[in-house]
C-alpha cells in the first residue's frame, strides 16, 4: 500500500511485472563530474521523473523497454502560487472511479543502481484541472491497462502515456511547498 506522502529521494512502494511489491528509492542518478577536474566525481544528478516523450533517450530506454512498474499513490501534489510562497494542491482519482479503494496507480520505470533499486515516475501533459497550475502530471494507469503497462510491448505501453481522461479531485491547501535544506522534502 502507498505511503501517505513520498518525496523525491525517499523510499516508496512499486509493483513490478513479477507481481511483487518492492520498496525502492525515488530517483535515477547519473554521475556528475567537476568542471575543474573532470576525473573528480561530485554529487550526482537525480532524475525523479521521466517525460513520456523522452522514454527513448539512453537514460530511460532500457528501463522503459524491460522494467516498467506501477506506483500506488493516494494522491499527488503540485505547487501553486507565487515563488517563495507556494502552497500544495493535491490531486486524486475519485474513490471507486478508477482506483482501488483509497489508491490508484501511476506509471513508473525502475533500474538497479549501486546503492539499490530506484524508480522514476513517468509524466505526460496535464489534464484539467491540473493544467490550471502545471503543464505536466503523472501518467495514471487505469486498472484495465495495468497488465499492458507492465507486460505489454513498449509500443503498447507508450500508447498509455497520455493525459488522464477520467475525473480528478482537487484539494487546494494552505500547506507550504518548500525544500528543506539538504533534502527533497515536500516536493511532489
Amino acid at each position: 500500500m502507498p505511503s501517505d506522502e513520498i518525496n523525491p529521494g525517499g523510499q516508496g512502494a512499486v509493483w513490478t511485472s513479477e507481481e511483487r511489491l518492492h520498496k525502492m528509492q525515488w530517483g535515477f542518478t547519473t554521475p556528475k563530474f567537476s568542471k575543474r577536474d573532470p576525473t573528480k566525481q561530485i554529487k550526482p544528478d537525480i532524475w525523479n521523473n521521466a517525460r513520456s516523450e523522452n522514454l527513448h533517450i539512453p537514460l530511460w530506454r532500457e528501463s522503459f523497454a524491460t522494467r516498467r512498474c506501477l506506483i500506488p499513490v493516494m494522491r499527488f501534489a503540485e505547487a501553486e502560487g507565487p515563488s517563495g510562497n507556494m502552497t500544495r494542491t493535491w490531486y486524486s482519482v475519485p474513490r471507486g472511479d478508477y482506483g482501488d479503494g483509497d489508491h490508484f496507480s501511476v506509471a513508473g520505470i525502475w533500474r538497479e543502481e549501486e546503492e539499490g533499486n530506484v524508480y522514476s515516475m513517468v509524466m505526460t501533459r496535464s489534464a484539467p484541472p491540473v493544467s490550471r497550475i502545471h503543464d505536466r502530471m503523472p501518467v495514471i494507469i487505469a486498472p484495465q491497462d495495468r497488465e499492458n503497462w507492465l507486460l505489454g510491448s513498449p509500443e503498447q505501453a507508450k500508447g498509455l502515456c497520455r493525459p488522464w481522461a477520467g475525473p480528478l479531485d482537487e484539494d487546494r491547501t494552505p500547506e507550504k511547498w518548500y525544500r528543506a535544506k539538504g533534502d527533497g522534502a515536500n516536493l511532489p
